[in-house]
């Protein structure tokens, strides 16, 4: 059909003969008008006009692909679920597409170094942001959230004031603190207690995998992320209201690729908006 229409443009535009038009097209409609020429400038009018809305809805096309980008960031897992929120929201404001690339901090970490193609990094600590700021490979570095630790358990905790007394000797999942920073500030509440007898660690490589270990019941008590709480669907829980002590937990994001949508996604999470929407998830806030 396309080329049907070609060649009667063509032909209205007086570039064709009739026979070999006639001959090629072998159509009643293409007939009408070669033998009656008056119509040609007619048609050749509306043919034009309908060029003319193709030509406009493919610019319109190629307008929506260069403008509408994807991010890609790599997301510590204990701020996944808000990190969802927020790229829905960002989506829609924005038309920018956002992949979400979740994992503990210290393996995205790793990943980045070796040129995983992350726009930003949502980190779940400050020092590895850091690092990629001092080697080159993140273009800047801000806070976007203070993370919590809080100690759950599936039975409720009658040793109300002594935590010694509820871990001691208990089975506790807490994610691995080689390469996730709740799994570190778990590692300083519990050395910190000098439990008798130790509790038994079951290490998850992240702290979503910590909660996992807990939601499955492999484990009665857990030192997980707040923000892990907030629409806990795991069955029963419970949990400590006392103080862990335990270093902050700063969480920074780098911006690795510095282009428009990335940029932009960066930017948003300082946002007063997004600000009081991560508050609200299980997290502080820098000022």
């Amino acid at each position: 059909r396309a080329v049907q229409f070609l060649k009667l443009w063509r032909i209205c535009g007086g570039q064709a003969l009739w026979p070999e038009a006639v001959g090629a097209l072998g159509s009643d409609l293409f007939v009408q008008v070669l033998k009656n020429p008056e119509r040609r400038g007619l048609v050749r009018d509306m043919l034009n006009l309908r060029i003319t809305f193709l030509g406009f809805v493919w610019l319109i096309a190629s307008v929506s692909l260069v403008y509408a980008d994807r991010v890609t960031v790599a997301v510590a897992t204990n701020f996944l679920t808000t990190a969802r929120v927020i790229s829905d929201d960002f989506t829609k404001r924005t038309g920018h597409d956002v992949r979400l690339v979740q994992g503990a901090t210290g393996a995205l970490f790793a990943q980045i170094k070796n040129g995983a193609p992350y726009d930003v990094f949502l980190s779940a600590d400050a020092e590895r942001p850091a690092d990629l700021l001092e080697a080159g490979d993140a273009q800047e570095t801000a806070p976007y959230a203070f993370g919590q630790l809080v100690l759950v358990s599936r039975q409720e905790l009658a040793e109300a004031g002594d935590l010694t007394k509820v871990l001691a000797g208990q089975r506790i999942a807490v994610a691995d603190p080689e390469i996730a920073p709740y799994g570190r500030a778990a590692a300083e509440v519990l050395d910190a207690l000098e439990l008798d007898p130790p509790a038994t660690r079951i290490f998850g490589t992240s702290v979503g995998q910590a909660a996992s270990i807990f939601r499955t019941g492999n484990a009665p008590l857990a030192l997980i992320a707040a923000s892990q709480v907030t629409d806990w669907q795991g069955g029963p829980l419970f949990i400590w209201d006392g103080e862990l002590s335990h270093k902050p937990i700063r969480q920074d994001a780098a911006l690795l690729r510095d282009s428009d949508a990335s940029r932009l996604f960066f930017d948003t999470l300082s946002s007063p908006d997004t600000k009081l929407l991560i508050a609200s998830l299980g997290y502080g806030v820098a000022e």
